[in-house]
């Protein structure tokens, strides 16, 4: 084997190695792209669920406001009737 030879076959072990490592760091970035694609689909359905969780909170504020009306009627309406007895 002369100069030459070792010179090459150096050079072609160096772009294995240079391979190697590519193919390595790809198999990484291939693992992190998954990971990032997981994590804007588990965004999205944050929110999702926030918008649905703001919508259910609105619909319950309003809920109680409904109750509390329906509430005061109640006492308007029994004070009325416990007045029309106390009447007659």
């Amino acid at each position: 084997m002369n100069g030459l030879d070792a010179v090459s076959t150096g050079a072609f072990l160096l772009m294995g190695g240079i391979t190697l490592v590519l193919v390595m760091h790809y198999v990484k970035l291939r693992h992190v792209w998954k990971m990032l694609l997981e994590c804007k689909a588990a965004c999205r359905w944050v929110h999702i669920c926030e918008a649905k969780n703001k919508e259910l909170l609105s619909a319950v504020r309003a809920e109680k406001a409904h109750v509390e009306r329906l509430r005061r009627k109640l006492v308007l309406l029994q004070d009325l009737t416990s007045n029309l007895q106390e009447s007659h």
